[in-house]
């Protein structure tokens, strides 16, 4: 009979928009790396249609340097940004919410991603 291994599950970051606020919580985020990271987003209600970004500048540990998706209020549960944290090293990265239609930006934060090295 085989065993099954438990099931591993993503490291969550929490991430609340409100018009002219990003707050996202951890902040430093600290992983291993390997370890599959979920940008969760919970969206203040009655803000418009949004674009919703998490970009690095310069080095990325994920394999992508900007992952977007968008919000509506009225047909979009709240949005998930998911992404494997491959390389160790201390990123700054960008969480930017913006008018899906006029591209203004309603928030824009700049926390940090610490992936440590799991010292193969």
């Amino acid at each position: 009979m085989a065993t099954m291994s438990p099931l591993i599950r993503p490291f969550k970051v929490s991430v609340s928009i409100e018009h002219g606020k990003v707050m996202v919580s951890p902040d430093p985020a600290e992983v291993d790396e390997g370890t599959s990271v979920e940008w969760r987003f919970e969206v203040n209600p009655g803000l418009p249609s949004l674009t919703i970004e998490i970009y690095f500048s310069g080095a990325s540990p994920t394999g992508w340097m900007s992952e977007r998706a968008i919000y509506s209020e009225s047909h979009s549960p709240n949005p998930i940004i998911g992404a494997v944290a491959q390389q160790p090293g201390d990123y700054k990265y960008g969480v930017k919410a913006s008018n899906h239609e006029t591209n203004e930006v309603i928030a824009d934060d700049d926390p940090y991603l610490i992936v440590r090295s799991r010292g193969y």
